[in-house]
């Protein structure tokens, strides 16, 4: 679930980057440029989701591995369409500049790791448990409390999304 979570954050990501690149393409070069570079993310993601896949470990192997693919190949598309954004329609911006103006409050982001790693303990905890009641609530609770403190943070620290609620 935590790797669809991220996965999910990353098409997010890739759909809003790829519309700007789909509206500012101007002539058949660059919609050949953009297929090759959807042709090469894709064989990236032949050569490497069969490795995922059959890995043996708990946290990158099977399913996961499936998604953690997948993400790889979200986050080579992202790349080209800042890299296309920064490069050829916003020449006063490099990409490291457009890139701190799509992601969220660094506090905002360590946040999300943190919740991360709350999680993956509260997960761990519950797995070694008696996996009664008690345990799944406590999990729960830590799910909860973690999504709580992130909407609290991002309403606090990103005043774009504070006046997008207003």
């Amino acid at each position: 679930l935590s790797a669809f979570c991220v996965y999910t954050g990353l098409l997010a990501w890739n759909g809003m980057t790829e519309a700007f690149v789909y509206a500012n393409l101007h002539d058949k070069s660059d919609v050949g440029r953009l297929s090759v570079v959807h042709m090469l993310v894709g064989g990236v993601f032949w050569i490497v989701a069969p490795f995922l896949v059959t890995c043996e470990h708990p946290m990158w192997g099977g399913t996961v591995g499936l998604v953690v693919a997948n993400m790889m190949g979200m986050a080579l598309r992202i790349a080209y369409s800042v890299w296309f954004a920064a490069n050829r329609q916003l020449k006063s911006q490099t990409v490291l500049s457009l890139l701190g103006r799509m992601l969220p409050h660094p506090s905002v982001l360590l946040a999300f790791i943190l919740s991360w790693i709350a999680t993956y303990w509260s997960w761990q905890q519950y797995e070694a448990s008696s996996k009664d009641l008690r345990a799944i609530l406590r999990h729960v609770g830590m799910g909860a409390s973690c999504a709580i403190g992130i909407v609290g943070l991002s309403v606090f620290m990103e005043r774009r999304f504070r006046r997008d609620l207003e």
